[in-house]
């Protein structure tokens, strides 16, 4: 069966939704808050709410999701490897695997690329970022390098580790690929 783009775009935006909803319901439940001495760097980035309502939680993996048995032909369960991820984050939850942070990424570093990622969520909606997310993921070629909210989130955390301070969200706000997809 063929499936087109726009279809599959549509279903496999489905199942992520589910699939983080799942894993941010599970994993919400027995998460900590972000330790003080990241709050008290990262405050000077992005609002006390976001730092205040964001849980992290130290995993040894992350489950793959489960996919439509209409697209399995089409989007390969290798696409999803997650066996090299440091972080993952689902709207407000934080998942961390600590042997994955690479040397030379620090804690702080990987906590604020994935506060960037709550941002975006809470600014686009889940369903929207899951959708931005899944659509730019397929056509680049299921390349991670090439999506444009993991492009914003890298270049703003080089802006924070070159020690620029900044507003995160203005700075989501202000940026010319995200305008496109407003």
């Amino acid at each position: 069966m063929t499936i087109s783009k726009n279809d599959l775009i549509r279903i496999l935006s489905k199942d992520i939704l589910n699939w983080s909803c799942f894993l941010r319901d599970t994993h919400i439940k027995s998460s900590e808050p972000i330790p003080t001495q990241e709050q008290l760097i990262l405050a000077h980035y992005f609002e006390p709410t976001i730092l205040k309502r964001t849980k992290i939680k130290f995993v040894d993996s992350i489950d793959i999701p489960v996919l439509n048995e209409s697209i399995k032909d089409v989007v390969e369960e290798r696409y999803f490897n997650l066996q090299e991820a440091a972080g993952i984050a689902f709207w407000n939850c934080i998942l961390i695997i600590p042997d994955n942070i690479k040397k030379k990424t620090s804690f702080t570093s990987l906590l604020f690329h994935e506060l960037v990622h709550v941002l975006q969520y809470n600014l686009l909606g889940m369903e929207k970022y899951v959708q931005l997310y899944i659509s730019d993921w397929l056509n680049n070629g299921f390349k991670y390098e090439h999506i444009a909210l993991e492009c914003i989130a890298h270049k703003l955390t080089q802006r924070f580790e070159q020690g620029q301070v900044f507003s995160v969200k203005q700075s989501l706000m202000e940026e010319v690929d995200l305008k496109k997809i407003w």
